[in-house]
């Protein structure tokens, strides 16, 4: 665990460091996580809700997802969205 937190000292020091595109895809997953929840709760799977509603879906949980994360700290962002999300392609 050690290890991961000094790749995040040496790599990215505040949120901007981070590559939009490896922020923009840990947000995606987690979206998409949490709109496989919220059909799962509606006795629906992503293949029933049909393509369109399910992307509506992940669309809403990533906006939640970045209204939640616009006042966290970064440490606190990259525990929310996952270390090795955020870090996986980080050498």
């Amino acid at each position: 665990m050690n290890e991961i937190w000094e790749k995040i000292k040496k790599t990215a020091s505040s949120i901007t460091d981070v590559p939009k595109e490896m922020l923009d895809n840990a947000i995606r997953e987690k979206a998409i996580k949490e709109a496989k929840i919220r059909l799962m709760e509606a006795g629906l799977t992503m293949e029933e809700a049909g393509m369109e509603k399910a992307e509506i879906i992940v669309k809403e949980e990533e906006d939640k997802i970045r209204q939640k994360i616009k006042d966290m700290s970064f440490t606190s962002i990259i525990a929310f969205l996952g270390l090795e999300a955020m870090l996986g392609s980080v050498q």
